[in-house]
């Protein structure tokens, strides 16, 4: 039977509307903070909401769509699934680098919302949510984020903390890292057409933790967590680029560790 999730079990914790050059880079991940059964459907729509209903499809909102998204499978908490650019074109959202709302939300059709899940707000060039929350139960900053910036990820640990907390903290902005010139790399998770791939161990504690200098535009601090779980420990997952275009941390060249204080240095070539 398919699961009825209420607010607080699920969240979006990585957004591009970066959609040019090769490959196009628009996606979202989402996080399952609850269990779900087969047949499970959830909604995600960047429709304007006007407190009663979306507004329609194509016209003065085309590029505003949504996307179905529906469990082939039972599900556990944690697993983390994306929608990638293919499929969000195919649903006719073509996510909007001047500013754009999506909401997630269950209901009787997409057109008709019964529960709102979360919603985030991105690239409008500040940190207020000025989309519509009359009549979703959704709160700014308690369960509704907004950020200003195209290309938004969930930079906190997603392990060792307790669910209701996690969902709190994922709608707090300053735990995000973005940017307005790159695509956050994310977690690739669960195909969310097909429901193949591996599922990413969002709530265990990484094995290990890679911290490397990034090159190129505004350059970054990018993590990476790898855990045997997932792919064996091959592959990296969660990959984060924090610290981009800062203007006090350009051009990182070193990173040092100091294991025995727990303390770590960034090395700026051009200090």
């Amino acid at each position: 039977m398919p699961t009825t999730l209420s607010r607080g079990q699920v969240a979006i914790i990585g957004v591009n509307t970066e959609d040019t050059g090769n490959p196009q880079r628009d996606f979202i991940s989402f996080v399952l903070l609850a269990p779900i059964t087969t047949g499970t459907v959830i909604f995600f729509t960047d429709r304007s909401w006007n407190g009663t209903v979306f507004s329609a499809s194509g016209g003065l909102d085309a590029g505003d769509g949504t996307f179905t998204y529906t469990a082939t499978g039972n599900l556990a908490a944690g697993t983390v699934i994306t929608i990638n650019q293919a499929q969000l074109t195919a649903a006719g959202m073509a996510l909007d680098s001047d500013g754009d709302t999506i909401y997630v939300y269950q209901g009787t059709n997409a057109n008709t919302p019964t529960v709102f899940l979360h919603a985030v707000e991105l690239a409008d060039g500040n940190n207020t949510f000025n989309g519509s929350l009359v009549n979703t139960g959704l709160v700014a900053g308690t369960s509704a984020l907004a950020i200003g910036d195209d290309n938004i990820e969930y930079g906190g640990r997603t392990h060792n903390v307790n669910v209701a907390d996690l969902f709190v903290r994922a709608n707090d902005f300053h735990r995000w890292v973005h940017n307005d010139n790159s695509p956050q790399d994310g977690t690739v998770g669960l195909n969310a057409v097909t429901n193949a791939g591996t599922p990413d161990p969002a709530f265990t504690a990484p094995d290990a933790q890679l911290w490397v200098a990034a090159s190129g535009g505004g350059e970054a601090i990018v993590t990476i967590n790898l855990d045997g779980t997932y792919a064996s420990g091959s592959l990296g997952y969660q990959l984060v680029q924090a610290f981009q275009n800062d203007a006090n941390l350009f051009h990182p060249s070193d990173i040092s560790l100091d294991t025995v204080h727990g303390k770590f240095f960034f090395v700026d070539s051009d200090a």
